[in-house]
């Protein structure tokens, strides 16, 4: 099985981990995980890596950040699921 290693820089740019930084690091690792899930389904990026799971972390650099790659939809969605609730 592959080790897939995630960078923070190419996961998310400064605006987009902002809503997290209030209660950082609370939700931003599952919202990054959840990010990669997202990614990692985009047939951009599945052509990209070629099919091959260990070549996944060069195929979303080159969409980096990957925050502002996929859709608001989804960028919201994941939000949703994984900012703390304020308190």
């Amino acid at each position: 099985m592959a080790r897939i290693e995630l960078d923070w820089d190419v996961m998310w740019c400064p605006r987009h981990i902002g809503p997290y930084k209030p209660k950082w690091p609370a939700g931003a690792t599952v919202g990054m995980l959840r990010l990669f899930q997202a990614a990692a389904a985009m047939p951009a990026v599945i052509a990209a890596a070629s099919g091959d799971t260990d070549r996944i972390p060069a195929a979303l650099a080159r969409f980096k950040p990957v925050c502002c790659f996929v859709s608001k939809q989804v960028l919201d969605q994941i939000y949703a699921e994984t900012l703390p609730s304020p308190s």
